[in-house]
């Protein structure tokens, strides 16, 4: 056998066995990641479960707050409103002024609204009309532009700093709900 027949045996034994050990290689990978995609799955699964044991809402109430959500970005109004539900609550979006004195007046179980500041026919003036027309219902102000002090001074039972962060939102809401309630219970407001 001469010298390039050898080499050529040889680069084609190493070719060979660079590609067995390739597919060994691989082989390895593809159970390593199938193993770690278990465990990921295994550790979402746990995740999940321990959300579900989660309690729904902070409080001490033992019925849900019912909040409206009045925000003129449909989007955001609908998006609150659904993560609000996901701490129990029963919450609507309302995207107009129109819309959210409609849904006042057609819903005696209401507690809470939260009422963004900046929305067109301005919020202030819905704060002002929940707080004449409706004063059963705790109102909270929502921006990202005003100070918290302002909302208070305004009449609002509290204010929301946006983006919102929803720790700090159910807390106030369930503060509010838990007002109402006591102001009801003492015969303070119908």
């Amino acid at each position: 056998m001469s010298d390039l027949e050898l080499a050529k045996v040889v680069a084609n034994l190493t070719a060979d066995r660079v590609a067995e050990i390739f597919t060994e290689k691989i082989e390895t990978l593809r159970h390593e990641l199938v193993e770690q995609i278990g465990h990921v799955k295994d550790e979402l699964g746990a995740q999940i479960l321990e959300l579900d044991k989660r309690p729904k809402i902070v409080g001490t109430s033992e019925r849900a707050p019912r909040v409206l959500v009045v925000d003129d970005h449909v989007g955001f109004a609908h998006a609150l409103a659904r993560q609000l539900e996901q701490f129990g609550m029963s919450a609507s979006p309302s995207v107009t002024v129109e819309d959210a004195k409609r849904f006042l007046a057609g819903d005696p179980a209401l507690e809470v609204a939260l009422v963004d500041v900046e929305m067109p026919k301005n919020g202030r003036t819905m704060l002002e009309y929940i707080l004449d027309e409706h004063p059963a219902i705790e109102a909270i102000l929502m921006s990202g532009r005003i100070e918290p002090e302002q909302a208070l001074d305004l009449g609002a039972f509290g204010f929301l700093e946006k983006p919102i962060n929803m720790s700090t939102a159910v807390l106030t809401i369930t503060r509010a709900a838990e007002l109402r309630r006591a102001k009801l219970a003492a015969g303070r407001i119908r």
